[in-house]
């Protein structure tokens, strides 16, 4: 690995979302879900095997 990948990998929360959810601003009427953690990976997928994948129907 190089420094300056590293450099990127570790500046990317401070860098790089403020960018990407101001460009997911531009999408309000679609339902946008951050996951942040791998838990909340589990949860949505949880989720979509009990619910299906109705849930990303925009008139659920």
């Amino acid at each position: 690995m190089d420094f300056e990948f590293i450099k990127w990998v570790w500046n990317f929360k401070k860098t790089k979302i403020p960018g990407i959810m101001e460009k997911l601003m531009e999408y309000q009427d679609k339902k946008i879900i951050v996951l942040k953690s791998q838990k909340n990976v589990e949860k949505l997928i949880q989720k979509i095997k009990t619910i299906g994948v109705g849930y990303f129907r925009e008139d659920s």
